[in-house]
C-alpha cells in the first residue's frame, strides 16, 4: 500500500515537470517556424509561404514528435546561415 502511494506520488509530482517542458518545446519550435517562414519560405506574390518541410515540422511538434520537429525547422535556418534563438 505504501509502495502503491509513493509511486502515485512520484507520478503526480513530475507530471507537471513533463507537460511544461512539452509546452516550453512548443513554444520553442512555434519560433522556429516563424523564423524559418520569414527567412527561408517560399516567396509568392510578396508573402512568404512555408515550405512542406516546415509545415509537417510544425505539425510534429503539435503532435507529440517535438524533438523531430524541432530538429528539420534548425536544419533550415543553419542550411540558411540563420543564428538559432535562445533555447
Amino acid at each position: 500500500m505504501r509502495l502503491a502511494f509513493r509511486v502515485v506520488l512520484l507520478v503526480a509530482l513530475l507530471a507537471p515537470l513533463d507537460a511544461g517542458a512539452a509546452k516550453d518545446d512548443l513554444a520553442y519550435c512555434s519560433e522556429l517556424y516563424d523564423m524559418a517562414v520569414r527567412y527561408r519560405g517560399n516567396s509568392i506574390q510578396g508573402d512568404n509561404k512555408p515550405s512542406r518541410d516546415m509545415i509537417i515540422a510544425l505539425d510534429q511538434c503539435r503532435n507529440g514528435q517535438a524533438s523531430q520537429g524541432i530538429a528539420t525547422l534548425e536544419q533550415i535556418l543553419t542550411n540558411g546561415k540563420i543564428s538559432l534563438p535562445p533555447r
